[in-house]
């Protein structure tokens, strides 16, 4: 029996499953040509790994246009808030004058270079904002009339955040494809080593285990073609 494939017409994820199979194919063997299936297992591992790994923080930083705009709209938003909040700081009655000063605590915690700030930490922020105002300070909110607004605001960070985790989950395939194109190369070398030894190896030793394996690795070739 001979088995040959041609991994190049294969995308990363289609060689990685190869791999996979042809792992649980093999392992009733794996004592037995430990030799040879050792490179193809670790090889097999370092390819898992490089495929499940998150996104680096670094390339979450990176911006695209349509976040750009989302983020700009909320800091928009949110120095309104704050605007807002200070105005109503003058109004001649006391209870709203208490009102709003309550609310400026609030905002400060959040401050006024929103903009600035990593990604991680204005979402932290807002999400601490929204939290004390529908906790804690509806009440003040409706005094004042500006719970509209609020949740406005609360709309253009949903915005930003959905925008950002879509963006995030399409840098993370694109790192995972990058990665492991630069390991792929060492799969399947050995997966053609694999291919390549074991009928020989089969008609040397008369191995039972490998003379069941065998037809179902070109199950498998058949199948991946």
């Amino acid at each position: 029996m001979i088995l040959t494939m041609n991994f190049s017409g294969l995308t990363n994820a289609e060689l990685l499953s190869f791999g996979q199979s042809l792992d649980e194919l093999l392992a009733p063997a794996a004592s037995d040509i430990d030799l040879i299936y050792a490179p193809f297992e670790h090889a097999l591992r370092v390819c898992q790994q490089t495929a499940s790994e998150s996104i680096s923080k670094q390339m979450a930083q990176q911006q695209t246009q349509e976040l750009q705009d989302a983020d700009v709209k909320r800091d928009n938003l949110f120095r309104g808030f704050k605007y807002l909040v200070q105005a109503y700081l003058l109004h001649p009655e006391p209870a709203i004058q208490e009102a709003a000063s309550e609310l400026e605590k609030v905002a400060a915690k959040v401050g006024w270079n929103l903009h600035r700030k990593p990604y991680d930490q204005q979402s932290a922020l807002m999400k601490t904002l929204f939290d004390d105002l529908a906790n804690k300070q509806a009440e003040r909110l409706n005094l004042l009339g500006i719970t509209a607004y609020v949740d406005l605001l609360q709309m253009a960070q949903d915005e930003f955040d959905n925008i950002r985790k879509s963006q995030l989950e399409k840098q993370a395939e694109l790192e995972k494809i990058s990665s492991m194109t630069a390991v792929r190369g060492e799969l399947e070398q050995a997966c053609k080593d694999l291919l390549e030894i074991l009928p020989g190896y089969h008609r040397m030793t008369g191995n039972e285990k490998l003379e069941v394996i065998l037809p179902r690795i070109k199950e498998l070739i058949d199948r991946t073609r």
